[in-house]
């Protein structure tokens, strides 16, 4: 029974990785879209990655308390591990993040695209699509679920743990801040002549 809850627990994390990169790429393309048919095509696997996300979370849940149960397979993992803590926490906090800004801020902007008009990205979409906050806690998740990865190979004592989760923390951030000046720059880009790549993508 064991080894059914850890390939569950498994699958649950494949899951949640996919649709957590498949938002993440999408806001990506998204902030780099030069008109609206292009921002739709970045939003496109939203739906996918919200049937993916959820059994995913789920899987995770149960199969992994199923095993904390256990203390492991050979009963060698405590209650108290600090490196099991440490992710059940860092989970929760993804759990909360993903339904209450992640899905919500990119189901904003997949309807307001879906409502545009055929064109250059302005005004209220434009706005959207550039959400400082959606961009930074979709990059957050992505690394947290590398550093959870890493938590569950090596099993380290709490500040090695604490430690993986800063650093994790910190990389993202510094790459969502980085990738989000040029996903800004590239997306108001003059082309060669002076023209605004959007409306060189327009008249296309």
């Amino acid at each position: 029974m064991y080894g059914v809850a850890l390939f569950g627990h498994l699958l649950g994390v494949l899951l949640l990785a996919s649709g957590v990169v498949i938002t993440l790429s999408g806001v990506v393309r998204a902030q780099r879209a030069t008109n609206v048919a292009g921002l739709r095509a970045a939003l496109a696997g939203g739906p996918v990655a919200g049937r993916l996300i959820p059994p995913g979370i789920v899987l995770i849940l149960v199969c992994g308390l199923y095993m904390w149960s256990r203390h492991g397979d050979d009963h060698s993992i405590a209650w108290t591990a600090p490196w099991l803590i440490t992710a059940v926490v860092v989970f929760v906090v993804m759990s909360v993040l993903g339904p209450a800004v992640e899905e919500g801020r990119s189901k904003r902007i997949a309807a307001a695209a879906q409502a545009a008009p055929e064109g250059p990205i302005t005004g209220e979409l434009d706005r959207l699509r550039h959400d400082r906050v959606l961009h930074h806690v979709s990059f957050f998740g992505s690394a947290q679920i590398v550093a959870l990865l890493f938590l569950m190979s090596v099993q380290p004592a709490l500040v090695g743990s604490l430690l993986a989760i800063a650093i994790a923390t910190v990389l993202s951030q510094l790459l969502a801040l980085l990738l989000y000046a040029g996903g800004r720059h590239t997306a108001g880009a003059p082309d060669a002549i002076g023209t605004p790549a959007a409306d060189v993508a327009e008249t296309r």
